[in-house]
C-alpha cells in the first residue's frame, strides 16, 4: 500500500514544479454495489450462493499545462462477503500518467503507475472479475520512470538524436510458480538517430534498444535496426527495415539473428492512417499493422505487433483504465456504476520469456442516444523454455448503451473468451482449452445530477476440456453511485 501511495505522489508531482499554471481539475465520488451469486467458487457441482457488498471510493485528477501534465484515476474496491468473511479484501485499481519538459525541447521526464488484478493462470477456473473465486487473481503494481533527451546533431537539418532510459518496478503478490510478494526491477535503454528535414524525400533512422527484464538475473533482449524510407507522394511512404537482435535468457530455441521488414504508410486524410509491414526475425514472424480511422461519430482501429517479453513487461504495457474513449473524449469517472474487471489477456504469471504476437481491433460509434463498441483482442504466446508451450487467448467484447428516457438508460454487454494451451511431450502435444461467455443486461437511473442507481442481471458459463474446468454462474446486482464533484 505504501508503494501505491508513493506511485501516485510521484506521478502527480511531475506537474507541480514546472509551468505557470499548476492548476488541477479534480472529481471524485463513491460507488456501492450489492451482488448475489449462485456459485461463489465457480464450482462445476456443489454450488454455493453468497451475497457480496462492493464499496469503491474513487478519485480523478487532471493537470494540463504547456510543459507539464498529469492524469490520475484511483479507486480501491472493498469486497465484503456475508458468509465467507475470510475472502474479504481490497483491490487497488490505478492509472496514473505524468510528463514534464524540464529543459525546453531537450530534456523530458515521463512517469506512469498502474495497479489492478491479473489472473495468475488463465487456464484455471476464473471469472471476468475478482468477486467470485478471488484466489484466481493477484494484485499487481507497476512503476515506470523514463528520462528522455532530444537534441540535434549539428544544426539538426541533417540528423537528430534521442536517448531514453527507463527504470521500472513490477510487484505481484502471487505467481503461478507459487512464490509470493514478487517485486522485480527492470531497465530499458534506447537510442536513435533519425534524419532531419533535409531528407524529406528519403527519411532514414538507425536505432538500438535493450530491455533488461529482470535486473537480478539479467534476462534481456537487445535489437539494432536501420530503416530507409522513400516518400512516393504526400500520401504514400514505403520503407525497408533491417535488424539484428540478440536475447540473453534461458531458451531451448535460437535467441539471436538477423531480421527484415518491408512495408508502407498510407495517410489519405488527417483522420485516416495505415501502416503495414511484413517481416521475419530469428523468432519467426515480425510483421506490423497499425490502422486508425475516424469519421464523424465512428472510430475504427486495428493493431498487430510482435515482441519478446516476460509477463512483467506485459503488465507494464497494460492500460488499466482508459483515459479517453475511441472518439477522443475524456473518461473522467470510469468507476461510476461499474463492476471492476481483472486484466484478462495477460500471460501465465511464470518466470519465462516468450514471443508474443498480439492483434487488437475495435469499432466504436456514438449517436445521439446510443453508444456501441465492439472489440477483439487476440494474443499468441510462444514460450522459449522447457516443453515450449504455446497459448492462444481470444476475447470479444460488445457493449451497447441506449438512453431510454432523459434519466434512464439500458445496457447490454456480451463477453466471449476462448483460451488454448498446447505443450509438446516428445512427439505428442498435450492440449487444454476452454471457451467462456458472459451476458449482462442492466438499467440505470439518475436520481439527481450526481446520483445514480441501477440493476444488473448476468450469466456466465464456461465449457472446458474437462468437467472440472467447467461451470456456470448467475448474478443479480444493484448499485448506487454518487459523484461528489
Amino acid at each position: 500500500m505504501r508503494a501505491l501511495v508513493f506511485a501516485v505522489l510521484v506521478v502527480a508531482g511531475f506537474a507541480g514544479p514546472v509551468g505557470a499554471e499548476p492548476r488541477w481539475t479534480t472529481s471524485g465520488g463513491f460507488s456501492s454495489r450489492l451482488f448475489y451469486t449462485d456459485n461463489l467458487f465457480l464450482s462445476p457441482r456443489n454450488e454455493q450462493s453468497e451475497a457480496i457488498l462492493q464499496l469503491t471510493p474513487f478519485l480523478s485528477a487532471d493537470r494540463r499545462g504547456a510543459r507539464a501534465s498529469a492524469r490520475v484515476r484511483y479507486g480501491p474496491s472493498i469486497r465484503l462477503y456475508a458468509d465467507e468473511s475470510s475472502l474479504n479484501g481490497v483491490d487497488h485499481v490505478l492509472q496514473a500518467n505524468g510528463d514534464v519538459e524540464i529543459v525546453k525541447n531537450i530534456f523530458f521526464l515521463r512517469g506512469s503507475a498502474t495497479a489492478n488484478q491479473a489472473l495468475i493462470n488463465p487456464g484455471r477456473r476464473a471469472a471476468f472479475d475478482t468477486l467470485t473465486d478471488p484466489d484466481a487473481s493477484t494484485q499487481f503494481l507497476t512503476l515506470n520512470l523514463t528520462p528522455s533527451l532530444r537534441f540535434p546533431l549539428g544544426t539538426g537539418r541533417y540528423a537528430q538524436m534521442s536517448v531514453d532510459t527507463g527504470f521500472s518496478y513490477v510487484f505481484t503478490e502471487d505467481t503461478a510458480d507459487g512464490r509470493e510478494d514478487q517485486g522485480v526491477r527492470s531497465r530499458q535503454v534506447s537510442a536513435r538517430v533519425q534524419s532531419g528535414p533535409y531528407f524529406t524525400r528519403m527519411p532514414w533512422s538507425i536505432g538500438y534498444r535493450n530491455d533488461i527484464f529482470n535486473t537480478d538475473d539479467n534476462d534481456s533482449f537487445g535489437r539494432w535496426d536501420g530503416r530507409v524510407s522513400y516518400r512516393f507522394s504526400p500520401r504514400y511512404l514505403g520503407y525497408l527495415n533491417l535488424s539484428y537482435a540478440e536475447g540473453d535468457y534461458a531458451s531451448t530455441r535460437d535467441n539471436s539473428g538477423v531480421g527484415w521488414q518491408v512495408g508502407f504508410t498510407w495517410t489519405p486524410t488527417p483522420r485516416t492512417s495505415l501502416t503495414a509491414g511484413y517481416g521475419q526475425a530469428f523468432f519467426g514472424d515480425d510483421s506490423f499493422l497499425d490502422l486508425r480511422h475516424r469519421h464523424k461519430r465512428t472510430a475504427w482501429q486495428a493493431r498487430y505487433s510482435v515482441s519478446v517479453q516476460d509477463f512483467r513487461q506485459s503488465l507494464l504495457e497494460q492500460e488499466v483504465i482508459p483515459l479517453e474513449d475511441d472518439l477522443g473524449n475524456p473518461i473522467l469517472n470510469p468507476f461510476t456504476g461499474e463492476a471492476l474487471t481483472v486484466i484478462q489477456n495477460t500471460p501465465v504469471l511464470v518466470d519465462q520469456v516468450f514471443v508474443r504476437q498480439r492483434f487488437t481491433t475495435s469499432v466504436s460509434t456514438d449517436w445521439a442516444r446510443t453508444r456501441a463498441r465492439l472489440q477483439l483482442d487476440v494474443a499468441w504466446d510462444e514460450y522459449q523454455q522447457g516443453d515450449n508451450p504455446e497459448t492462444t487467448s481470444s476475447q470479444l467484447v460488445f457493449d451497447l448503451n441506449r438512453r431510454l428516457t432523459p434519466k434512464t438508460s439500458g445496457n447490454l454487454q456480451l463477453r466471449y473468451w476462448d483460451w488454448r494451451r498446447d505443450a509438446r511431450d516428445g512427439d505428442l502435444f498435450n492440449t487444454s482449452d476452454f471457451d467462456q461467455y458472459r451476458v449482462s443486461i442492466g438499467l440505470s437511473h439518475r436520481l439527481g445530477q450526481r446520483t445514480s442507481v441501477g440493476l444488473n442481471l448476468e450469466r456466465t458459463e464456461r465449457n472446458g476440456d474437462t468437467d472440472l474446468n467447467s461451470y456456470d454462474e448467475n448474478r443479480v446486482s444493484a448499485f448506487l453511485s454518487m459523484q461528489l464533484r
